[in-house]
């Protein structure tokens, strides 16, 4: 598990920095010294109101063309957790988890998460 500020070089013109983002031990060979140059498995990005955009659409359509296989979107002032996942067509919608609910990873199998536990300490917008 990394988190920002690690940059991840997509391509020469697209690198990102992910809030946090998962490579599974089957490719470790893309984590280099100074940055990772791949896309990694999981990546999760927490919304902002400066980056809200950014990340809903722009960072979502460069993880689905680099092959990203999961893609949460955390929304502080929503509380809620959007899940996109990698098919043979592009990213496809895996649910919509709000407080209350128990998001399951369709990456790594046995991983849940409360979204409540994620919005609980979070200060409000």
């Amino acid at each position: 598990m990394f988190y920002a500020p690690c940059d991840v070089v997509l391509s020469e013109e697209n690198v990102v920095q992910p809030d946090i983002f998962f490579i599974s031990s089957e490719r470790l060979h893309v984590i280099e010294e100074s940055c990772v140059r791949g896309a990694p498995d999981l990546v999760v990005e927490i919304l902002s109101p400066s980056s809200r955009e950014l990340d809903e659409v722009h960072k979502r359509e460069l993880y689905e063309r680099f092959g990203v296989k999961e893609y949460w979107v955390v929304d502080p002032e929503k509380e809620v957790v959007v899940v996109w996942t990698l098919s043979g067509r592009g990213f496809k919608l895996h649910g919509r988890f709000g407080v209350g609910q128990t998001l399951s990873s369709p990456l790594l199998k046995g991983l849940t998460v409360e979204i409540e536990g994620i919005f609980r300490s979070a200060p409000r917008p």
